[in-house]
């Protein structure tokens, strides 16, 4: 069993090595995630402050609104999202066609 719990171990060190491509994920992922993290903090010091001054009925009515309008951003941002990579996608293909398909979609919604 130690020699299958060794080759599982190999197996996982060679899944991460530290590559180019880790590095270019890297280079992405740490900004985003930092990013992420100042997000998170700008927002309970923001939470903190309005609770403070205008007390904790106006913390949770603005929570309550911060929750539904993420909620909806969310949802359109996906959408323009998946517009955005699939009309990319058809334009270095060529397909003309299929990007003012995607054009119309968008527009539609």
């Amino acid at each position: 069993w130690r020699q299958n719990v060794s080759q599982a171990v190999d197996f996982y060190l060679d899944l991460v090595s530290y590559d180019n491509e880790t590095r270019r994920i890297l280079r992405l992922a740490v900004p985003f995630t930092v990013s992420a993290l100042i997000e998170t903090v700008v927002d309970l010091v923001e939470l903190a402050i309005i609770s403070f001054y205008l007390g904790t009925e106006a913390m949770v009515a603005f929570a309550l609104v911060d929750i539904i309008v993420g909620i909806s951003s969310e949802f359109v941002g996906g959408f323009i999202e998946s517009i955005s990579s699939l009309t990319s996608m058809a334009s270095g293909a060529g397909n003309n066609r299929l990007c003012g398909e995607y054009l119309q979609i968008s527009i539609g919604f």
